[in-house]
């Protein structure tokens, strides 16, 4: 399956989500990167392959136990109707043994303030979880698959320039 094909995949319930709660688009503003787990190695693998004639620059980094490929993508993938991201993400799978559950999918925007993206969920009760380390991180879970809408503080541009300087991803 392709990057297109699986991103594909998330966008449909993605925007059901999005109409049910009547989320408004100005906190869609800057769409980020969509991650993809691999369901297995062949399928990192293949993901991975995917993405060599589609992307400028691709960075490898392991998050112990497994491995995670950023892409930069050449033309950009489109996220539904919010706009189009520049980066993808590719997971190495774990085995469920030493997960607690499967990897779960994730379309991440780029939206500084927090305060706001919180007060407006609190206002339509949706429930979300906030993860401080290694980045801030609201998380919004979408579908009955774990697949999340996630509002981060720092890019992943960012991040991957930050990781480079120091030695924590590699150039592929």
């Amino acid at each position: 399956m392709s990057i297109e094909e699986k991103s594909a995949e998330l966008m449909k319930p993605l925007a059901d989500y999005i109409g049910r709660f009547d989320l408004p688009k100005s906190i869609f503003k800057f769409p980020d990167h969509v991650a993809l787990p691999a369901e297995d190695i062949t399928g990192f693998s293949n993901l991975v392959k995917d993405l060599e004639p589609k992307s400028e620059q691709r960075v490898l980094t392991e998050t112990d136990p497994r491995f995670v490929v950023a892409a930069r993508l050449k033309g950009g993938l489109v996220v539904d109707r919010l706009g189009t991201v520049q980066w993808v993400e590719i997971t190495e799978s774990l085995p469920l043994e030493i997960l607690s559950e499967a990897e779960a999918a994730h379309v991440e925007f780029y939206y500084p303030e927090f305060g706001e993206v919180r007060k407006l969920l609190d206002w339509r009760r949706i429930d979300y979880s906030i993860d401080q380390e290694p980045i801030p991180q609201i998380k919004i879970t979408y579908n009955q698959h774990g697949d999340e809408l996630r509002f981060t503080k720092m890019p992943i541009r960012a991040i991957v320039a930050n990781g480079l300087k120091t030695d924590e991803f590699k150039l592929l």
